[in-house]
């Protein structure tokens, strides 16, 4: 079990945009049911949340790259966590 706990570095992290916009698609409905807002929100509210969307993933992609790297550099190095 342990040794397969240490393989998680074998991931990857790529973007995904068609996660990206499925998710913001229902975000956005979300947003405009709650809001009760027109359907004419509905395009400048999905661009504006798929920006959003896109740069979390993005950051989080970015920080599980790093936080693998600096794991396998400790594992190196002998360090335990």
């Amino acid at each position: 079990m342990t040794e397969k706990l240490a393989r998680d570095d074998d991931r990857r992290y790529t973007f995904q945009p068609g996660r990206v916009l499925i998710a913001a698609l229902i975000f956005t409905g979300l947003v405009i049911w709650q809001a009760h807002l027109a359907w004419t929100w509905w395009l400048p509210s999905f661009l504006f949340i798929v920006v959003i969307f896109s740069g979390m993933h993005a950051f989080y992609n970015w920080a599980n790259i790093k936080l693998n790297a600096m794991g396998r550099r400790a594992r190196e190095a002998g360090q335990e966590f």
